[in-house]
């Protein structure tokens, strides 16, 4: 699967923004994923959702991660962990930016 995407948006100090969630697949091989755009201090994004934790790729503005057995409960429940560049870190409930789009 692929997902046209436009350029990384401009994101404040230690934030990401989403662009776009969803699912994939079907039976053993179901994934849920996310897209958005990270401030250029976020080097890494490490997302604990449906049992999994897993690393974004974080690259040029952008972030996008993916996780097996997507959850009937709804895509991208669980938290994102960001490590800043001075080695500081934030989290943020999957909920919260699904709801809000920037964290």
């Amino acid at each position: 699967m692929t997902t046209s995407i436009g350029p990384a948006a401009e994101v404040p100090y230690g934030r990401i923004t989403l662009d776009t969630l969803g699912a994939g697949g079907s039976g053993s091989a179901e994934y849920g994923y996310a897209v958005g755009s990270a401030g250029s201090e976020v080097k890494r994004i490490t997302v604990r959702d449906h049992g999994h934790t897993v690393q974004a790729t974080v690259d040029s503005g952008r972030w996008t991660v993916w996780w097996p057995d997507r959850d009937p409960g709804g895509p991208l429940t669980g938290t994102l962990t960001l490590i800043l560049a001075d080695g500081t870190t934030r989290t943020v409930g999957g909920k919260a930016l699904v709801k809000h789009k920037v964290m």
